[in-house]
């Protein structure tokens, strides 16, 4: 991601073990430290949705434009139909020529 804008700033990076609920926890702690957070990129759907879920909500009202980048599940899918996610990436080796 640094590679296509090499302005951004990584500020924190820590896992949500790939659930709703970590990803929520994740995030609030993340906001607490760094209030202008303006990109989430998360490993899963779960995560992300969690992290929407969280305080992050919050900071919608102040930061119109922030990005949200995820893979795959139904519900990241309907997320990103209400626009509370920006991109839904499949990384999938199945996907490729063997």
């Amino acid at each position: 991601m640094k590679a296509a804008d090499p302005s951004w700033k990584i500020v924190v990076s820590q896992t949500g073990d790939f659930t709703r609920a970590g990803g929520k926890q994740v995030m609030a702690a993340f906001l607490q430290a760094h209030s202008d957070i303006n990109v989430l990129f998360a490993q899963n759907d779960d995560m992300a949705i969690g992290a929407i879920q969280s305080s992050w909500r919050r900071q919608e009202a102040r930061h119109r434009h922030q990005d949200r980048v995820v893979r795959r599940v139904h519900d990241g899918f309907v997320a990103m139909t209400k626009g509370q996610i920006n991109a839904i990436v499949e990384c999938n080796p199945l996907l490729g020529r063997s």
